[in-house]
């Protein structure tokens, strides 16, 4: 049975390799915009999460986990991820 340090490591795992192959998607040439459309997206949700991972205190479900959770020290946003108005 996995430890919640192992699962919380897995899905910090899965969602840096996502965001990785999807932001290589977008690098290479589509032959579609719709395929172009679907890897932006892919990448942007799995962004967030690690974004949400990184960052962010708190939890908006039971099932959400930060870096609290493996008592890392959670850094202070960039400037560049703050909501504009």
């Amino acid at each position: 049975m996995a430890t919640p340090q192992s699962e919380i490591l897995e899905y910090v795992g899965a969602h840096w390799w996502m965001y990785r192959c999807a932001r290589h998607l977008l690098i290479t040439r589509f032959p579609d915009r719709l395929a172009y459309n679907a890897a932006a997206y892919v990448s942007l949700v799995h962004a967030r999460a690690l974004t949400h991972f990184f960052y962010m205190a708190g939890r908006k479900h039971r099932t959400d986990w930060t870096a609290d959770d493996l008592g890392l020290a959670r850094q202070s946003m960039p400037a560049e991820l703050h909501n504009r108005e």
